[in-house]
């Protein structure tokens, strides 16, 4: 490096002042600013210090801004006062060597680096503030004794950096060569280390003025590497250990940058320059290279968890989170100036930036800046760019963006001239009801893509060691229709912010379309969402099948179950609530599946050699595929009719009805296709299969797409449908139905459980045929909703079975958000539809209700006259004698008839007398032609209304007030000079 610049730390807004070294030139320049408009700096020198001394490195002084240090070649250290001119203090070495660092603390300690020479200290640290009282005259460096390093540390090793810790100045760090980065304590009088941590980055040290706790170092030269440490997390050395080869295992970096720094063409002279922590942003780190390349990289703190992820032998999920380290991540990273030979934003070389320093005021638009010197001589500000806008997204799928520059903004959203902020919207045209596939590369303001929302962060090269909860191990279970519910494919088009917003308005759009709890109805809501209309479909056949206690046999209540549990007879955590009393007591579960089977006359299908031929009919009745072949027939003619004739096949073939799939592909809308697999099936059912058949069954399987097709395929190939199974695109319903009436039991267990295991793991919400609404499945829709993030699916379904048949917090949190969320939508009218059908819902068999009680009154009806409850019960009656009679409370009296609701029971007290016509409010009037009972009839609603002006309190009927106040403003009463009339417009009366 030729040149170098210093921001001074202790520069004001009044006064900006900066060093200028040229290390050829032998000269340094302290100057300042006159001014700056944001884009050109104009500065002038205050006072230059001519023939230094050779030198190859120095550092400025923050506890006295006169003061520079230069280490030199020959290893000796100077002093020098830029205010005189003169050389102050001159500290001599032993063993000529070079001087590779020299570093001043906040205190007067100094601290030098040399080059390794053997029996010999390389890092000394001297105490100058005594000498310093003493060096008056130019002579004085002559005349004064030698000075001695008060400590003596690095005997035999080579110092390529050296750093003191702003906040802790008897602390520094400081790089060996070749082998480790080293923590001192300068308290300490044994001279060892307080932290060592073993790497070759051991040059450029920069520690974070904003956290101490972090600092940065850069490998050798041409290495682009870069090591940024969390001295709190590094292994403690003693001195016992450190010059040992022992076990024990150092921490390494928190965060490795891995080619920090763009090579391109000059691969063999492209090195790091300068290494520099922003003095007033947390965790921005400012890299400059020999190509004049000047990147900015932020990191942010990580507070995570790890968790452990277990399946106990019920299949019940269960994890236990255990709090990390904090750790870092980079969070952004972008170029201030790309190298002088990029080929869009280069320059000459001679116009490259060879150093830079930050500067601890803000620029022109209130962002960090860095002051940088080309090598022409020309010196700049460059401001940086802000931190990322804050932002707050609303109910309504709205976007709120302040600090944003205009440069990032695409036109896309709107600017309010009030708050500065800018506020980005959902494209209403893209709010479906279903999920739209996401994708994204292309980015602008208003169109980052939603991959950048959600992924991890990885930029120019950059990966942190930010441990993320990795995604389940184990066979996938998603199928195609429905993976981009759960991954975000960065290919083709790029879906923007407006469109991700158009996303989240996705459960406010459902719910606007009366996504509740009808199941025939949400599965028309849903139209394109293979995975959840199977989810609905077996949850409407479940509540079917349990209406009128279908489900219910002897004292267990088996509705909403799966086939998992009714396979395996569990019952689960809620097997007290399954358990009904006053029935007859049957000795176990399987018992009561006997019985239910034998109730519901299930009828007789071709099974393999089986002991639980009864849970195998209840299961395949929960799937909705213990059918008759009268009801097949019909099951088959209406998908056809429906235009899938291919799953109409398939259906038949797993009853063995191969003639039935022969017709179900010759008939309706059958394609080409079709019909050929139409003439498959007759071969495959005659036996007609020679040594061809295999070869031929391949053939016509490239270029198939169809599920069923491929699932037919499978099975004529061979003719065994365990290659079925293997279909994964088959929906899960008619490959469980496969399992149960193909497989032995030993095989059907151990299908069910596996596949009940991955599709837990993986959120595959069409799995409740499996694990029914029972207590696996809250640990199924969690794992749904922290993919999909659809909440309000997961609380409809579920609370078909909570509170009833499971008891879980986690559904009451999640009950509680999303009746959160329709309120922030102001669908007040859905939620309390929610409300009111969620708690029929939640009934025992016995019809009492399993909510908690209501809250109670929070309302009450009180006398203005004793302030007493208006209420007639007897036993809430005050013991207080009434304060006043009111003339007319006798009994018998229709004014003080209780059952007119006018007078209060307590203190006999009757509601206020109009003002215009002396009589009660609230009461027909008795002088009417007919009695009080005709007035009561021809009563109009506006008659008895009691109107009250809220400036005089006084009183009237409505019908009253109506007349007098259409030929007079004033108020009607004697010696009151409201204008009652007047105020009315304005809400007054």
């Amino acid at each position: 490096m030729e040149t170098a610049i210093r921001w001074s730390p202790s520069s004001t807004t009044t006064q900006q002042r900066f060093l200028v070294a040229d290390v050829i030139g032998r000269t340094f320049r302290h100057c300042k600013v006159v001014d700056y408009d944001g884009k050109s700096l104009q500065w002038e020198t205050i006072t230059r210090h001519n023939k230094v001394p050779a030198f190859r490195a120095f550092d400025w002084s923050a506890f006295n801004e006169a003061l520079v240090v230069v280490g030199q070649w020959s290893g000796e250290t100077t002093i020098l006062n830029l205010e005189g001119g003169t050389q102050v203090l001159s500290l001599p070495i032993k063993s000529q060597r070079q001087c590779n660092a020299v570093a001043f603390n906040s205190t007067g300690l100094l601290a030098t680096g040399l080059e390794r020479v053997r029996n010999d200290f390389s890092l000394n640290v001297f105490d100058i503030n005594q000498r310093m009282r003493g060096s008056s005259g130019p002579g004085s460096i002559r005349n004064a004794p030698p000075v001695e390093p008060i400590r003596k540390l690095a005997s035999s090793e080579g110092i390529t950096s050296i750093k003191f810790f702003t906040g802790q100045p008897d602390t520094l760090v400081a790089g060996v060569k070749g082998t480790c980065v080293r923590v001192y304590d300068l308290r300490e009088s044994t001279g060892s280390p307080a932290l060592q941590n073993q790497t070759p980055c051991v040059h450029n040290i920069a520690i974070d003025p904003r956290d101490e706790n972090y600092f940065a170092s850069v490998g050798p030269a041409r290495d682009s590497t870069i090591h940024i440490w969390d001295r709190r997390s590094t292994l403690r050395s003693t001195a016992s250990n450190l010059g040992s080869s022992g076990s024990n295992t150092q921490d390494g970096p928190v965060l490795v940058l891995k080619n920090a720094f763009d090579n391109g063409r000059n691969t063999d002279q492209a090195s790091l320059w300068s290494l520099r922590y922003c003095k007033g942003r947390s965790g921005c780190l400012g890299i400059l290279t020999s190509t004049g390349e000047f990147k900015i990289i932020e990191t942010k703190n990580d507070y995570s968890l790890t968790e452990e992820i277990k399946v106990d032998e019920h299949n019940s999920i269960s994890g236990s989170a255990e709090p990390v380290e904090q750790r870092i991540y980079v969070h952004s990273a972008y170029d201030v100036e790309h190298p002088y030979y990029h080929q869009r934003h280069g320059r000459e070389e001679n116009e490259r930036i060879v150093s830079f320093d930050f500067i601890n005021l803000a620029g022109s638009r209130h962002k960090a800046c860095a002051i940088t010197l080309r090598s022409d001589r020309s010196i700049e500000i460059s401001e940086l760019h802000n931190q990322r806008p804050a932002l707050a997204i609303s109910s309504k799928s709205t976007i709120l963006v302040t600090n944003m520059d205009n440069d990032r903004r695409d036109g896309g959203g709107e600017m309010s001239a009030d708050t500065g902020c800018y506020m980005i919207q959902a494209k209403q045209s893209h709010i479906r009801t279903s999920l739209p596939t996401i994708h994204g590369s292309h980015r602008e303001a208003d169109d980052i893509p939603l991959t950048d929302i959600s992924a991890r962060p990885i930029i120019n090269g950059f990966s942190s060691q930010r441990q993320r909860i990795s995604e389940s191990a184990g066979p996938s279970y998603q199928r195609p229709e429905h993976n981009h519910l759960f991954s975000s494919p960065a290919s083709v088009n790029t879906k923007t912010i407006s469109n991700a917003l158009a996303v989240s308005a996705l459960p406010r759009r459902r719910c606007a379309e009366g996504y509740l709890f009808d199941c025939t109805k949400n599965t028309d809501i849903i139209h394109g969402e293979a995975s959840l209309q199977e989810m609905w479909r077996w949850v409407g056949r479940a509540r079917a099948i349990a209406e009128d206690d279908g489900m219910i046999s002897g004292q267990f209540d088996l509705s909403y179950l799966g086939v998992y549990t009714l396979w395996n007879n569990y019952l689960g955590l809620g097997r007290e609530s399954r358990t009904l009393a006053q029935r007859e007591n049957l000795s176990s579960v399987t018992q009561a599946i006997e019985k239910l089977c034998q109730r519901l006359h299930l009828p007789q299908l071709e099974m393999p050699q089986t002991s639980k031929l009864e849970h195998r009919k209840i299961c395949l009745h929960s799937c909705g595929l213990c059918i008759s072949d009268e009801d097949l027939e019909t099951t088959v003619k209406d998908l056809v009719h429906c235009g899938k004739n291919t799953e109409a096949a398939f259906l038949a073939m797993m009853y063995g009805k191969t003639k039935l799939a022969f017709q179900a592909l010759r008939n309706g809308h059958s394609r080409e296709a079709d019909r050929t697999l139409s003439i498959v099936i007759g071969a495959f059912s005659t036996g007609n299969m020679d040594d061809t058949w295999h070869e031929m069954i391949q053939d016509i399987s490239i270029g198939v797409d169809d599920t069923y097709s491929k699932a037919i395929l499978a099975l004529v190939s061979n003719g065994q449908w365990s290659d079925v199974l293997k279909e994964l695109s088959i929906p899960l319903r008619y490959r469980v139905g496969v399992a149960l009436m193909s497989l032995d039991d030993e095989e059907v267990g151990i299908f069910i459980h596996e596949q009940t295991t991955v599709a837990i793991k993986s959120g595959a919400v069409d799995a409740v045929v499996l694990t029914g609404l029972h207590d696996n499945a809250m640990d199924l829709f969690e794992a749904y909703v922290s993919k999909s993030g659809d909440l309000q699916t997961a609380v409809l379904v579920m609370s078909f079975s909570v509170p009833r048949f499971v008891r879980s917090e986690r559904f009451e949190s999640w009950r509680e958000d999303y009746r959160s969320m329709m309120n922030s939508w102001k669908m007040f009218t859905a939620r309390t539809l929610f409300d009111m059908q969620s708690t029929k819902l939640a009934t025992s068999a016995d019809g009492s209700n399993l909510l908690l009680p209501p809250i109670p009154r929070q309302v009450t009806l009180r006398c203005n006259n004793c302030d007493q409850a208006m209420d007639r019960n007897p036993e809430h009656k005050s013991q207080v004698p009434p304060t006043t009679v009111s003339a007319g409370t006798h009994e018998g009296n229709i004014f003080g008839d209780k059952k007119s609701g006018t007078v209060c029971p307590r203190c006999g007290n009757h509601l206020p007398r109009c003002v215009v016509c002396d009589m009660w409010v609230g009461v027909p009037n008795p002088h009417t032609r007919g009695g009080a009972a005709s007035a009561v009839r021809r009563a109009g609603p506006l008659e008895t209304f009691p109107m009250v002006c809220q400036t005089c309190q006084h009183v009237f009927h409505g019908h009253h007030a109506q007349e007098w106040f259409s030929k007079h403003r004033v108020c009607p009463s004697p010696d009151c000079e409201c204008p009652c009339a007047s105020l009315d417009s304005a809400g007054g009366l």
